[in-house]
């Protein structure tokens, strides 16, 4: 599996648990376990939620997920947007936001600003 087919699956189960309204928990160990099955690397799939508005942080034995304020709102327009492309356009789009450098990704959020979408 992908990097990006295993984030695709993460953000789905987030989504399928409440967030981004809901902060929402899983347990630490078995993500790392999955992703390492997947022959993904976990702490990157967390710098790629980041990327995304979604913060991360360890509890005990849970990893939290919550949404970053400044970046919220950004994530719930694409969200809507999201769901009204075909599966195919989907993958299209976050291949392409995956293959952005961080320069890149730090002007399309300050751009996103800019038109007020944030």
């Amino acid at each position: 599996m992908s990097q990006q087919s295993f984030l695709e699956k993460v953000q789905k189960n987030l989504t399928a648990n409440g967030f981004p309204e809901k902060k929402v928990a899983f347990p630490l160990e078995a993500l790392y376990e999955k992703a390492d099955k997947a022959g993904v690397n976990f702490n990157k799939v967390r710098e790629e939620l980041k990327t995304l508005g979604i913060k991360t942080e360890t509890s005990g034995e849970k990893i939290i997920f919550s949404m970053d304020t400044d970046k919220g709102n950004l994530f719930k327009k694409a969200q809507e947007m999201m769901s009204q492309m075909s599966p195919e356009q989907q993958s299209e789009l976050m291949n392409k936001f995956q293959n952005m450098s961080e320069e890149e990704k730090a002007a399309l959020y300050e751009q996103g600003k800019k038109m007020g979408l944030i």
